[in-house]
């Protein structure tokens, strides 16, 4: 009974990934040739700057959450209410530091309002983590999935309109946040769970960020190597230049990720 229900967990979450993996690498072959050089190096600029602070964003307190949910589900409320106050403050400041630091390094108007609508769109995901985090811990792993296409799908479905009506990048920014804010209502509505209203101490909060900072680190120091050459690419040179070489990286980028989307669910 338990390697079956692990066998089903593993093998929804493989066919989940290969599902979402498909969808996406499909529509970003379709906007390297709508955008062009030009807007697809501002595209990619803004998605690698924003990347770290998503990194940020999390620091490792779901997967933190998850331990301690699984250990004793009795707990989950708690952890969980916990967790969403950690997420929202960390959301919240890492918004702030990525607004900021746009302004400081005078990008144009149009990137700086990208990086604005990405930094409200990390927080609506923080909100959602919650969720997330109760269907893993509890192994309803096939819910998992569910959301996973669900917002794959959802998130082809409105960049294909947006590309439709002649839609720029601002456009395609602000469509991603609203599908990020339809999937914290299917996630609320796949978890079962509500957040419990307590009053949550900020000691809670930093035992809980304290206990998942390595694995925070880590995520921090993938984030920064895997993105960190467009963001120099950009500085060193220019927009176009940045174009190309995310164009060219789309197929080596399938080809990377392939054993992660294979392998990360066992």
């Amino acid at each position: 009974m338990r390697q079956r229900r692990l066998f089903r967990n593993v093998s929804a979450l493989v066919l989940a990934q290969g599902v979402t993996k498909i969808l996406n690498f499909a529509v970003s072959l379709v906007l390297v040739r709508y955008l062009g050089v030009e807007e697809l190096g501002r595209y990619s600029y803004i998605i690698a700057y924003a990347y770290p602070f998503g990194a940020l964003a999390d620091f490792g307190v779901a997967a933190y959450s998850i331990r301690e949910i699984s250990r004793n589900l009795g707990r989950a409320s708690a952890v969980l209410a916990v967790l969403q106050r950690a997420v929202l403050l960390l959301g919240g400041a890492t918004a702030i530091a990525m607004i900021g630091l746009a302004m400081l390094t005078r990008h144009d108007t149009l990137t700086t309002a990208c990086i604005v609508v990405i930094a409200l769109t990390n927080l609506v995901s923080a909100a959602t983590t919650p969720f997330v985090v109760s269907m893993t811990a509890r192994e309803d792993l096939h819910l998992v999935s569910v959301y996973r296409v669900a917002a794959a799908a959802l998130g082809v479905v409105a960049t294909v309109a947006v590309l439709f009506w002649g839609g720029g990048v601002f456009a395609l920014f602000a469509v991603t946040a609203g599908v990020n804010i339809a999937m914290w209502f299917v996630g609320r509505r796949l978890a079962g769970v509500s957040i419990p209203s307590v009053h949550v101490p900020l000691a809670a909060v930093r035992t809980m960020i304290g206990r998942a900072a390595p694995f925070g680190f880590l995520l921090l120091g993938f984030a920064l190597y895997y993105r960190i050459d467009m963001i120099m690419l950009r500085w060193l040179r220019d927009e176009g230049a940045v174009g190309l070489y995310s164009a060219a990286y789309r197929f080596l980028d399938a080809v990377i990720l392939l054993a992660a989307t294979l392998g990360g669910p066992l």
